[in-house]
C-alpha cells in the first residue's frame, strides 16, 4: 500500500504480489574422539530442507596442510599435523542456489609417549620393567607388554610395572604399548640382553683352628668372580674364602651371594646355631689340696644336656660316677677320692664319660675350644696325688 498528499488530499493505492521464499539447507556434521597421528573422519550429517544438496565444502581450520586444508567431498577425512583445537567449517548448497554453513571447534588430543627400563636382566630371575611413559591430553589406563624371542612370543603382561622371567640367556624383544583414557595410543619396542647366572656354593668347617664359633668357609661357587658374605648379625665380608668368628652363642643365617662379570648373582644361604660347648676331664687332682678345682676329679662343661662321668680302679670296678647337671648343663659334682668311706691311694684312675649336648651333638671324646689351662685327651685317665 502507497500513500501520498495531492492538493493536500492523501492518495492512497495497493497492489499485491507473490514472493517465493526457497528453503536453506542445515548444514550439520559429527566426528569421534581424534588422536594426533590419526585420521579425523567426519560424518556429514546436512539436511536439505525438502531441496536437494548439489555441493559441499569444507575448510579444517589448518592453514599449514594448504592446499589438503580445503575438500568438497560429502564425508571427507583429514589427517592433521599437530595436536590442538581446529575450526572445522562446513557449507551446505542446494539445487535452488541458497546456501548455509556451520563452524565446529573439534580438538586434536595428543598421543601419550610410551617409554621403559628394564633392571639387569639375569636368566631364571625376575627382571624388572619400569614404566616411564608419559601422558599427553589424558591420563595412561592401559599397559600392554609383550616379550619375544627369536621364535616369537613368549610371554606377556597388562601391569603397568611388571616383573618377567627370561628361562635362558639370549636376546629378547620387548614391545609395550600404552592406551590412555581418549583411546590415543604409541608403542615402543626395545631390544634386552639376558645372562647367565653363576652358582653359588660353599661349605664350612666348624671349630677352625680349634676355636669355637670360628668357621672356615670353603667357595665352592661356579662362574663368579666376586662374593659377598653375610654372617646374619651385621658383619659381611667380600673375601673369596673368609675365616670368621663368632663371638656370641645365638642362631645365625650365613649367605653367599656370588656374582658374575655381568653383575648377575646367585645367593646361597644356610643357617649357624651356635652354642658354646665342651667337656673336659682333668688330668689330675689332690684330694688334700684346698682348692676345689683342683681337689676333685670334677669334670668342667657347659650346654650339656645329659652326660655321665664314671671312675675305675685299674682292674675295672666301679669306683664312683655321676651323671648330675645344673640348669646351664654344667657338672656340679666331683670324685674326691674316697671309695667306700676310704681314701684311695695316689696312682693314675681310668675314667669313662659320655655326653650329649643340648644341640643334639654327641661328645665325641676330645676337647674343642681354647682351653690352655685343662689338657686334652683322649685317653680316659687322671692321675690322683696326694
Amino acid at each position: 500500500m502507497v500513500s501520498a498528499f495531492v492538493s493536500g488530499r492523501r492518495v492512497t493505492d495497493t497492489t499485491y504480489m507473490i514472493v517465493n521464499v526457497s528453503p536453506s539447507p542445515k548444514p550439520d556434521f559429527t566426528t569421534g574422539m581424534v588422536c594426533n597421528k590419526q585420521l579425523a573422519t567426519f560424518t556429514n550429517t546436512t539436511s536439505g530442507s525438502g531441496a536437494k544438496i548439489v555441493g559441499y565444502n569444507w575448510s579444517f581450520g589448518e592453514s599449514k596442510s594448504a592446499p589438503n586444508d580445503t575438500t568438497s567431498v560429502k564425508d571427507p577425512t583429514h589427517m592433521y599435523l599437530a595436536p590442538g583445537s581446529y575450526e572445522v567449517m562446513l557449507t551446505a548448497k542446494n539445487d535452488i542456489g541458497c546456501s548455509d554453513s556451520i563452524r565446529k571447534i573439534i580438538v586434536i588430543n595428543g598421543l601419550p609417549a610410551a617409554n621403559f627400563k628394564t633392571t639387569l636382566s639375569c636368566a631364571g630371575q625376575a627382571t624388572v620393567f619400569t614404566d616411564l611413559s608419559t601422558k599427553a591430553g589424558a591420563p595412561i589406563t592401559t599397559w600392554n607388554w609383550t616379550f619375544y624371542d627369536n621364535m616369537g612370543i613368549v610371554g606377556g603382561k597388562d601391569l603397568q610395572n611388571p616383573d618377567y622371567v627370561f628361562k635362558k640367556p639370549g636376546e629378547y624383544m620387548v614391545h609395550l604399548r600404552v592406551v590412555d583414557a581418549y583411546g590415543c595410543r604409541d608403542s615402543i619396542s626395545k631390544y634386552i640382553s639376558t645372562w647367565d647366572v653363576p652358582v653359588s656354593n660353599f661349605s664350612m668347617k666348624e671349630n677352625y683352628d680349634d676355636e669355637q664359633g670360628q668357621l672356615q668357609f670353603t667357595n665352592g661357587s661356579r662362574d663368579a668372580t666376586r662374593y659377598h658374605w653375610t654372617f646374619g648379625n651385621g658383619d659381611d665380608s667380600y673375601a673369596e674364602q673368609p675365616v670368621y668368628a663368632y663371638k656370641d652363642e645365638g642362631s645365625y643365617k650365613i649367605s653367599l651371594v656370588a656374582y658374575n662379570s655381568n653383575g648377575c648373582s646367585d645367593t646361597m644361604s644356610t643357617n649357624y646355631n651356635f652354642m658354646i660347648k665342651g667337656l673336659f676331664i682333668p688330668n689330675a687332682f689332690s684330694p688334700q689340696n684346698p682348692i676345689e678345682a683342683v681337689r676333685l676329679l670334677k669334670p668342667v662343661g657347659i650346654h650339656l644336656q645329659e652326660y655321665r662321668f664314671e671312675v675305675y680302679d685299674r682292674w675295672g670296678n666301679l669306683l664312683w660316677w655321676t651323671d648330675k647337671l645344673d640348669s646351664n648343663g654344667c657338672p656340679t659334682e666331683g670324685w674326691d677320692g674316697m671309695y667306700k668311706d676310704k681314701m684311695m691311694p695316689s696312682g693314675v684312675y681310668p675314667w669313662r664319660a659320655t655326653g650329649v649336648f643340648m644341640d643334639g651333638s654327641i661328645w665325641q671324646a676330645e676337647n674343642i675350644g681354647n682351653s690352655d689351662h685343662l689338657p686334652k685327651y683322649r685317653v680316659g685317665t687322671s692321675t690322683m696325688m696326694k
